[in-house]
Formats: structure tokens, C-alpha cells, sequence
């Protein structure tokens, strides 16, 4: 409990899908923070928390915030080392990786010019969450790089609450070849040549607990149907509370005390923070069309918070990821009348076949209700 919050209480208030999913909390793998800032906040209270990080979880395309976020500081890096003019709009050009791959020098969804960019890149992981996207600025940081900064961005080491491992929809890239990145061209006046690297950094998450998952699997690799759990220990991890502490160095970096917050410029974090909340047919660049991606497309909370709540009261600034039977909503919610804003992580994990990777997971028949649900009894609750 905290600031008066029983998760709990507040859960089983809520839906029958709801009170089904808390009554099964432990084989579902619910996990639940949320922090509530009221207007005029200077400091944050504890999070209330259900569950949080009792077990593994698959972070899915959660991790596309810290690549983001790594990304940009990188480039600030570069950009104070002697190239001013380097900005998230200078042009990139990626070298293959694996060598029978081309050369990655155009992004056709770029209409400003066809270049690959961070900035294009961190809107498109955040409105639409695009794994190449994501992969890219993975390689431009580095597989130690990515893991450092985020580990600093939430306050611990590398290993500990994080582990980026790999790159995101490659199952055929062998795990530890991931920790190898292509050589990267970045084109400012004086051009910037990032070699090839291969990191020594061996990260796992064998002292997490349920980190095999599952009673059977497909090999990602092979696609061969195998016995037994799905060892996810060499995988990408971030746990509840790094997840929860990135939301809020992001979007509320007032009230994280200093020197611990990696500080973006200001017009950067503006740009990202803008690309995680509006809805994609909204974006002049790059377009996209309103039937492909509604507005809850990315935004699990969103159909439930406007079964409350006026659309226009409320704003969303978040991540969703969904892989092997998780689902996972990181998000900042902004109620316009009240001034009050939710920071809400939570994951679920909706698989009763407990087969891992071949596709036959409840997503649409309870992870999507469950979080709508969630959304509602937020707005119902707070707003």
C-alpha cells in the first residue's frame, strides 16, 4: 500500500476479467505499479505494488524506450566530442549485419528526404513500436553501451534489473551473435564511423525467479517443437521496477533527484515524449493510416480510460510490448481537468496452453480486455 492505495483492493473492484486474472495472479504472472502524482507534486511517494517482480517476465517491446533513450544521449555524446552540427535528423547509413544482408542507407518512410535517422527511428519504435527501427538504434549504441546507460537510467548495474541481449524480432540471429553491431556511418559535415563492435559483456538472468517459462516450445531457431520450458535467461529482462523508473525519468524528471538522471536536451526529449503519446494518424511523418492503426493500436489503457473519461481529458504517454504470451503497458496518464497523472506499469502473461512460440496465446480474448479493464478502474479510481 501506498498513498492510500491497496492494488488489491483496487483490482478487485474492477471487472470480472479483472477479478479472474487476481485470482489467478501467480500462474498469470501479474505484476502491477502504480505512483500517483498529484498537481503541484515535488517528490514522489513509494509506488503501490502488486506482485512486482515476484517472477520473470518477457519485456517485449518495452526495451524500444531504453534503445530511444540510449540513443539520443549517444548522439549528444558525439555531438559535444567535437561534431555540433550532429543532430537526430543527421543521416545514418548501417553496414550489413549478418554479412549476406545489405546495406541499410534509406528509410522510403522517411518523406523528408528518404534517410535513416535516429529522431525517424525513435517516432517510428514509439507510435507504431517498428522492430527494425528499434534493431538500428540498438546497433548504433552498442550491446555493452545500451546495457550501461539503461542500468544507470534506473538506478542500478548492468545485469542486476537489466539485460538487453539481443535485437528484437531476429529469432534467426543466434543469441550470442547479438552482442556483435555493424559498422555505422553517421553523416554530419565532418562524417562520424562507428567500427564494428563485439561485446565482451556477458549478461544472464538465472537468479530471476520463473525465468523458464512454459511446458513446451519452438525453438526460435530452428522452429523445431520441443518438450519442456523455454529458457529465458539469456534473454532481454527489465524488471517491473526498472520499467517503472524509466517511465518516470522520462516523463517526470523534475522529481527524480539528481545527479543520478541521464539528462536529455530538452527539445530531444521533447520529440520522443510527443512520439509516445500521439496517436499514429496524427504523424506527418511517417503517415499512417487511421484503420491500420487506431488509436489503442499502441495504447492497451486507452479503450478503458475513455469508457470514463472524455478522450480529449486524457493523455497517454507510453509503451506497450507483446511477445510469447506477455503483454506489458508502461504509461504516464494525464487527467486534463483534475491535474493528476497515473504512472501505471503492469504485465500479464495469457497463455493456459503453456506452449511458448507458436502463436496460440489469449491476447485478444483476455490480455486485451484485462488491460482495458485496468485502464477503466484507473480512470474510475483517480480521475
Amino acid at each position: 500500500m501506498s498513498n492510500g492505495i491497496d492494488l488489491a483492493q483496487l483490482l478487485a473492484r474492477s471487472s470480472d476479467v479483472v477479478r479472474r486474472v487476481l485470482d489467478d495472479a501467480p500462474r498469470r504472472r501479474l505484476q502491477v505499479l502504480l505512483t500517483l502524482i498529484e498537481p503541484g507534486t515535488t517528490t514522489l511517494a513509494q509506488p503501490a505494488a502488486f506482485r512486482a517482480d515476484d517472477e520473470y517476465f518477457y519485456p517485449a517491446s518495452t526495451i524500444k524506450t531504453a534503445a530511444a533513450y540510449a540513443a539520443l544521449l549517444r548522439l549528444d555524446e558525439l555531438s559535444r566530442a567535437g561534431h555540433p552540427d550532429l543532430s537526430p535528423q543527421t543521416p545514418m547509413v548501417f553496414q550489413p549485419f549478418p554479412a549476406d544482408r545489405s546495406v541499410q542507407d534509406r528509410d522510403d518512410s522517411n518523406i523528408r528526404g528518404g534517410s535513416i535517422t535516429i529522431a525517424h527511428d525513435c517516432r517510428k519504435i514509439a507510435m507504431v513500436s517498428d522492430n527494425l527501427a528499434h534493431n538500428r538504434l540498438y546497433e548504433f549504441v552498442g550491446h555493452r553501451e545500451i546495457n550501461e546507460i539503461t542500468a544507470r537510467l534506473v538506478r542500478s548495474e548492468p545485469g542486476r534489473e537489466v539485460v538487453i541481449n539481443h535485437r528484437l524480432a531476429e529469432p534467426k540471429i543466434p543469441l550470442g551473435s547479438n552482442r556483435t553491431t555493424p559498422r555505422v556511418e553517421v553523416r554530419c559535415e565532418v562524417p562520424v564511423q562507428i567500427p564494428q563492435r563485439t561485446s565482451d559483456l556477458l549478461l544472464d538472468s538465472e537468479h530471476v525467479p520463473g525465468v523458464r517459462v512454459g511446458r513446451e516450445h519452438v525453438d526460435p531457431l530452428t522452429d523445431e517443437r520441443r518438450a519442456g520450458p523455454m529458457d529465458f535467461s539469456r534473454r532481454n529482462r527489465m524488471s517491473l521496477r526498472s520499467l517503472h523508473t524509466l517511465l518516470l525519468t522520462l516523463t517526470r524528471p523534475d522529481l527524480l533527484p539528481p545527479p543520478t538522471t541521464l539528462t536529455l536536451r530538452p527539445a530531444w526529449r521533447d520529440m520522443l515524449l510527443e512520439a509516445m503519446t500521439i496517436p499514429p494518424r496524427l504523424s506527418d511523418n511517417p503517415r499512417y493510416e487511421a484503420r491500420e492503426y487506431p488509436d489503442h493500436f499502441a495504447k492497451y489503457l486507452l479503450p478503458g480510460l475513455c469508457r470514463r473519461c472524455a478522450a480529449a481529458d486524457i493523455i497517454v504517454t507510453n509503451k506497450v510490448g507483446r511477445a510469447y504470451g506477455f503483454s506489458i503497458e508502461n504509461a504516464m496518464i494525464t487527467h486534463r481537468p483534475s491535474g493528476r497523472s497515473i504512472a501505471i506499469t503492469a504485465t500479464i502473461y495469457a497463455n493456459a496452453r503453456e506452449v511458448i512460440n507458436d502463436g496460440g496465446y489469449e491476447d485478444e480474448s483476455l490480455s486485451d480486455p484485462f488491460m482495458a479493464d485496468l485502464g477503466e478502474a484507473i480512470a474510475r479510481e483517480f480521475f
